[in-house]
């Protein structure tokens, strides 16, 4: 299962050009992956708990939680799906940093 969620995006992006239905499904699936507010709970130093249950379900719904797990292994630079994974691990990331206060978040950011 290390990296059956990007294998599975890549055999459907290779179907997409072919079946409407999926394109638009797909379409629909980013605009819902890329929202930046995941959650209502914003992690304060104090809500850890409760922040971190709360993160896993909302990333684990937009089906990567492989990204914070190690379920999908990183690609190096050149590899094949690299950019896709670039992107995903970026988006993630992003979800978390926004899901938390700047003071905790910021030490974070690169």
């Amino acid at each position: 299962m290390v990296d059956t969620e990007h294998s599975d995006s890549s055999t459907h992006s290779q179907t997409h050009h072919h079946n409407p239905q999926i394109s638009q499904m797909t379409n629909y699936q980013a605009s819902v992956n890329s929202s930046m507010l995941i959650t209502g709970h914003r992690l304060n130093g104090t809500n850890y708990l409760e922040w971190s249950q709360s993160v896993k379900l909302a990333i684990d719904g937009r089906g990567k939680l492989g990204y914070i797990t190690g379920e999908v292994e990183e690609k190096k630079n050149g590899e094949d799906g690299y950019n896709v994974w670039r992107s995903e691990n970026s988006l993630v990331t992003a979800w978390l940093l926004s899901s938390m206060d700047a003071s905790i978040a910021k030490p974070h950011m690169f």
